[in-house]
């Protein structure tokens, strides 16, 4: 009962949650450049190469990482995952890895803290999101920065509050708590000042069948990174492009193939990674019309949060795409903006422009939502 209940705290939400640029904003009214945002596709070798997710990359930016697969924790595969722009002053959105954690009062008989229990690293859960960063992350993923140090932290309640209402495990006696913060940090590398928003969102589960014992993750745990001073003009624009993240239905349904096998105690009976690989391949239209709400339902609770991001960190326009039944954000302070037949965004303060000259390609003008 214990692994059923583990996999359904932190089944495919861990890697919805660990998915979640350039130059600074336009002023209003100025001319400038036109910013060109491209659909860049992320595929998952371990799923037979199909896309795995996507989401808006500016054009000439780089991107690195994609699905990182982890048998040894119940989550199975989470983001691993940066954006960069190679020539500008060291923007990026970086997502990092959801890891599944577990405790009990007076702690797990045989498993020490930071060993692994049933596919979850035995560890008390944080007193806040911020513990999480200062005690977790930053040392395995910032333990290189020189003279790092947090400047400011602030808790994002109304994040937490739609995390809460966008579903609820009472009816299984589940009791979760939603913590959430940015914490600003600061550090010196390659010869660079910068400065980085880390975004944790913490889910703290007990349950009524097991008094004692907290399952806990990661939600949504990225960062947005530029030079000192560069980072609030930049957050609109990584923010539009965290927002943009889609996980795709065929990679999603392979990866519920994947947790049912885990669930089942099936995965002992694949001893490779290829034979993993061309199991989870195995995909036909039923399952994925088995998969295709739970989904949606998803997919339409992380659209919900991200309008909640983007209201914190502002900045952020929402407009309607005539290609897509929903609503899409990019950075504000354009005057205009069109969207392409293949998903690409254009947008532009000179009233002159239109992409559709010379073009080969048709452009649609967008409207703000009201």
């Amino acid at each position: 009962m214990r692994s059923k209940l583990i996999s359904g705290l932190f089944g495919s939400a861990a890697l919805l949650a660990a998915l979640a640029l350039g130059s600074t904003t336009p002023a209003e009214g100025g001319g400038g450049p036109a910013l060109r945002l491209k659909k860049t596709s992320v595929t998952d070798p371990m799923a037979g190469g199909v896309e795995a997710f996507s989401l808006l990359v500016p054009d000439g930016w780089r991107t690195e990482g994609g699905v990182l697969w982890r048998m040894e924790y119940s989550n199975l595969a989470t983001g691993r995952f940066r954006a960069f722009d190679p020539a500008g002053a060291a923007a990026a959105l970086e997502i990092f890895p959801a890891t599944p954690y577990t405790w009990a009062e007076g702690g797990i008989a045989f498993f020490p803290p930071g060993s692994v229990y049933l596919g979850n690293v035995v560890q008390p859960p944080p007193r806040s999101a911020h513990d999480y960063v200062r005690d977790v992350l930053l040392p395995q993923h910032r333990s290189s920065a020189e003279r790092l140090r947090i400047v400011s932290r602030e808790r994002l309640s109304d994040v937490e509050r739609a995390l809460s209402q966008s579903g609820s495990n009472a009816a299984m006696g589940i009791e979760t708590t939603v913590l959430a913060e940015r914490v600003r940090v600061e550090y010196r590398e390659r010869g660079r000042d910068l400065e980085e928003d880390v975004y944790c969102v913490l889910n703290v589960s007990t349950s009524s069948m097991m008094p004692g014992s907290v399952f806990w993750s990661p939600d949504r745990l990225y960062s947005f990174r530029a030079e000192k001073g560069a980072l609030d003009g930049n957050a609109p624009l990584l923010q539009a492009m965290a927002s943009s993240v889609k996980i795709s239905l065929p990679w999603f349904a392979q990866y519920q193939q994947v947790l049912e096998m885990w669930r089942n105690r099936e995965m002992q009976a694949i001893r490779d990674a290829g034979a993993l690989s061309r199991r989870i391949s195995q995909l036909n239209d039923e399952i994925l019309a088995m998969y295709r709400q739970s989904w949606e339902e998803r997919q339409a609770s992380s659209d919900r949060v991200n309008r909640e991001f983007g209201e914190y960190i502002r900045g952020v326009e929402t407009y309607d795409d005539p290609s897509k039944s929903y609503p899409v954000e990019l950075p504000s302070g354009y005057r205009n903006a069109w969207v392409s037949q293949s998903g690409e965004y254009v947008l532009s303060n000179d009233d002159g422009y239109n992409p559709n000259v010379g073009s080969t390609v048709n452009w649609s003008r967008m409207k703000t939502t009201p």
